[in-house]
Order: structure tokens, then sequence, then C-alpha cells
């Protein structure tokens, strides 16, 4: 029996880009320097601050919303300018983290260093940000080094350094962080470094509540059924929770609020399709996103909406072949389910759309677009308004875009 995990994935940072981007904003004091220590003060600057870094501009973005979502139908409790962005960019020849407002404005650095920055997640209550520090040169020397600092860039500590954390995420109390590894899932003390190793598992998908685990497990080398698993974050209470007979389970996403789980599932010779599955091993079919290649599975902070991006390929004006990304957004139930950005109607390179992550206001998500072989650009949907706004960009290779918890 071999172990699959839908989590576990080394971080898009390993194939880091090695250009300089320039007439960007140079580094700015404070944070980490490249010794590893704190200078006392942490400078901040604004988009609008350098005359080689021209303000955000918005770019509106026609959609085909035609009814309003759940959400939309309250007035929005927040606005962007209320609500944070942290993002990785590589402006002076690596990655280092900035934090940047919802509307563009506001910019700071957090840190700076030689080293590459990967991964940012804010602790839930926004005050400290986990982080990734990058080193090595090639798959064998390669390290991913866990790290938090205060939401300010000060007090940088780095914590268990023996471990190689992938798939670094946030305990709900805000005292410890899940750490996945090669050889198991962690729990990390934020505050002493202390780790407890939890289980030799695959990380899988931690659930809303930080209180168990999902993740897919191979049937046999003769077929492709996976089977999906459950167990509780400190190891215990391992279970079979189902399986289809030959589908494979590439995407696992925890409903908030709930105990159900989506599931991407691919059959042999079809479209993947959506489940929800429960956890005593009722499987759903979702009539969401059929006969597409649904990707980034990500649900609403109220667990409403579904979030995805739908892969499809067409052709330049010169002929040549290239993908083209569409952002949708869905109700469970199928009475919605829509594209909210799409491809320009004339593209002459591939347009690829990713890390999109959900607002915690529900109404907006965060997304990127890359151009060719340009350095990705960040943008903001607000999915009630139907419109996008170029956040900041030419980040470089990606940008890592988390969202600071309301409040």
């Amino acid at each position: 029996m071999s172990l699959r995990s839908t989590r576990f994935l080394l971080p898009t940072a390993i194939a880091i880009s090695s250009c300089v981007i320039g007439g960007l904003p140079s580094r700015i004091a404070g944070g980490l320097d490249a010794s590893g220590t704190v200078s006392p003060a942490v400078a901040t600057a604004t988009a609008a601050a350098s005359p080689t870094h021209p303000p955000p501009k918005p770019t509106p973005t026609e959609t085909r919303v035609t009814s309003p979502l759940p959400v939309c139908a309250e007035p929005a409790s927040v606005g962007l300018a209320e609500m944070q962005l942290a993002f990785v960019a590589e402006w002076d020849g690596d990655n280092e983290i900035y934090v940047i407002r919802g509307d563009g404005a506001g910019l700071r650095q957090i840190t700076s260093n030689s080293a590459h920055e990967a991964a940012p997640v804010w602790s839930p209550d926004g005050r400290q940000i986990a982080f990734t520090i990058l080193g090595g040169s090639n798959a064998r020397t390669f390290t991913s080094q866990l790290h938090v600092a205060m939401a300010d860039g000060s007090d940088v500590r780095a914590l268990a350094p023996d471990l190689q954390a992938f798939g670094v995420e946030w305990l709900p109390s805000g005292e410890q962080l899940s750490v996945g590894t090669a050889d198991g899932l962690y729990a990390v003390s934020a505050a002493t470094g202390e780790t407890t190793r939890l289980s030799r598992d695959p990380p899988g998908r931690l659930s809303p509540n930080g209180r168990m685990v999902a993740f897919a497990v191979d049937g046999s080398p003769d077929d492709r059924t996976d089977k999906l698993f459950v167990r509780n974050v400190d190891g215990t209470g391992m279970r079979e929770v189902g399986a289809l007979q030959d589908h494979h389970i590439s995407e696992i996403a925890w409903r908030p609020h709930t105990d159900e789980i989506l599931l991407k599932m691919d059959p042999p010779g079809g479209w993947p399709a959506l489940y929800s599955v429960t956890l005593d091993g009722t499987f759903t079919k979702l009539p969401v996103a059929s006969e597409s290649a649904p990707n980034q599975l990500r649900w609403a902070p109220d667990g409403t909406v579904l979030g995805y991006i739908r892969r499809t390929y067409g052709t330049n004006p010169q002929g040549q072949a290239i993908l083209l990304d569409s952002l949708y957004i869905a109700t469970p139930d199928g009475e919605f389910d829509f594209a909210v950005v799409e491809p320009p109607a004339v593209v002459e390179g591939d347009f690829p759309i990713g890390e999109l992550v959900w607002a915690p206001d529900g109404r907006h998500i965060t997304y990127s677009i890359r151009s060719g072989d340009e350095a990705v650009d960040l943008h903001v949907l607000d999915i009630c308004g139907g419109s996008s706004s170029l956040v900041i960009e030419s980040l470089g290779f990606h940008s890592d875009p988390s969202w600071q918890p309301l409040p």
C-alpha cells in the first residue's frame, strides 16, 4: 500500500526564477538582514512612494454574473482598504515578503536578506506571519526552514531547524503550526519551536477547525482506486471514509463549518468530477465544473461558494496552441457556476491564472496572472461587483498570497 497526499507538494518556490526585475523598489531598511539578525527599525513604503514603481492601476474585468450570490445580498462589512495581503516578490534578486492593503496602498517590506522567502501565512489573530526560507542549489542540498515574525517584520525566529518544512499551516489556537515533512506531520510551537511528531502518514489536508486531516491512499498497484482516510491531528483515530472504484483522488478541500470534504476525482477515460463526501462515507457527485478540468478548489470562508480554475486550450492569431484559464465561482448545488475572470478575446500567448485565495470577507478573491515568461501580477476580484483590480505587478516567479484574518 502506498500513500498519496494531495497536500504534500513541494512549493513552487523550488523552481525560483533567477532573473532580477529592474525598476522596482529597492530594499526597505529593517526586517531580517543577510546575517539573520533583525535591525531595530522596520521602515514602510507605499507603492506610490517610488517614482520607478507607479501605483497599481484598476483593470475592470467583465463577467457573466447575472444573479446575486448569497454573500452579496448583505452590505459589505469591511472594505479592501481594511484588509491586508502578504506576498513574496523578487524585486532585488531574491524573494522577500511584503504586505499591502487590498486596495493596493500601504506597501511594506517585511524581510530583507539574501535568501529566498516563500509561503507567508498569517497567524489566526493576524499578529504574526509564518514563512519558509529556501536554500540549496539542487534537490540534494535543498532546504526549507520554518520561520515566524511579527506582522511588522520584527522578532524573526527560526523554528525547528531540523525539519524540512512544507505545507505549513497555523492551528486555530495560534500557539502551534502544522508542518508537513517528507516523513510525516509535526506540530511546532510558535513560541519555543518545540516539535511534536503527530503522525508518519502524509500530511494531507487539515480541516478548518484544525482537528482532523484527510488524505488519499493508493488501494493497490493493479488499479486506480484511491481510498480516502481521515485521522485526528494528533495521529489517533484513523479510519477509512471510502472510495470509488477506479477513481483517483487528485485534490482535497474541506468545506468550512461542515464535516463534508470536497474531492476532485479522476475516472478512467473521462473528465474529472467533483464529489462531496461525508465522514460516514456517502459520496455525492456535484453538478459543478462538468466537462472541464477544475483546479485549485477553494471554498469561501463561510462554505457557501466554491472558487476554482478551469483550464482550456486554444490558438493564438499565429495558429500556435496556447493554454487559456478562467476563474469560476459556483455553489455546490450548481445553481451558480460561471466565469468571473476570462481570457481576453485575442491572446498572443498563454493566459495562466493561479494562486487563488479567498479574502476573509468572502466577497473578494486574489489571484495571479502571468503573461508569457514575465513575472506574475497580483489581482483582486470583487465577486459581487464583477470587476478585478491590479493590486501589484511584476512580482517574480510566484507570489504566494495570504490574507490577514479580520480582527
